[in-house]
């Protein structure tokens, strides 16, 4: 601990961490898999919003008696026009919502579209897709959290640097239900690295290739 906060004093503490080995490397991410996480994210706020945008438009109707019942395509806005006709500020509220929800969506399905152009452009993408239930959005995600697989001494090294941790003294298994690692989209997709591993296609790093041939399937 230096006695005084300040840069010349803090610059001073990194030179000696870095001197006595005090540290530990992390790899850091490449720009393209910084951006390829920006467009997931994106989309994934997207996703919420049309979801919220539901639920208000649920409650709003439920206020007055109107139930909206299931769903969540535009036949559920739809209805939601339908039920309000006859009331003027109700009717006026559910159009306001209805046209950012249906906006919502459309810049939903242009970042669908951006990931499948992407998808196509990149053979590592489109052999995580041969597994069992991934799909686009889960091989962009595995992709771009692993980045760099020569980080991985060995394949079993994946599973808790997604923050899956073992169970028991001995498990066979890492427990999906024990994610440490809060880290986006490392949550998303660590619920499925176990059941990827034992059930399709083990982990295996593969050093010609650069690729670790075991995606996730994230939830849309």
């Amino acid at each position: 601990m230096r006695p005084s906060k300040s840069d010349r004093s803090d610059a001073r503490g990194l030179a000696e961490i870095l001197c006595m080995g005090w540290y530990r490397e992390v790899t850091a991410k490449s720009f393209s898999s910084h951006e390829r996480l920006a467009r997931l994210a994106t989309r994934r706020r997207l996703v919420a919003i049309r979801a919220d945008l539901d639920a208000q438009l649920r409650g709003l109707l439920k206020t007055f008696g109107l139930i909206l019942g299931p769903g969540n395509t535009d036949a559920l806005v739809r209805r939601a026009e339908t039920l309000a006709e006859g009331q003027p500020v109700i009717s006026g509220l559910v159009t306001r919502l209805a046209e950012v929800r249906r906006h919502v969506v459309t810049q939903v399905a242009a970042l669908d579209r951006d990931i499948r152009r992407l998808v196509r452009s990149e053979p590592t993408l489109k052999r995580f897709m041969t597994v069992p239930g991934v799909g686009p959005i889960t091989a962009v995600a595995f992709l771009s959290t692993i980045d760099e697989p020569t980080r991985f001494k060995h394949a079993r090294d994946v599973g808790p640097d997604l923050g899956l941790t073992p169970r028991g003294p001995n498990p066979p298994r890492l427990a999906p239900d024990h994610i440490e690692k809060r880290s986006e989209p490392a949550l998303q997709i660590a619920r499925r690295v176990n059941d990827i591993r034992h059930r399709h296609l083990p982990l295996t790093s593969q050093p010609a290739g650069g690729v670790l041939t075991a995606p996730l399937k994230m939830p849309r």
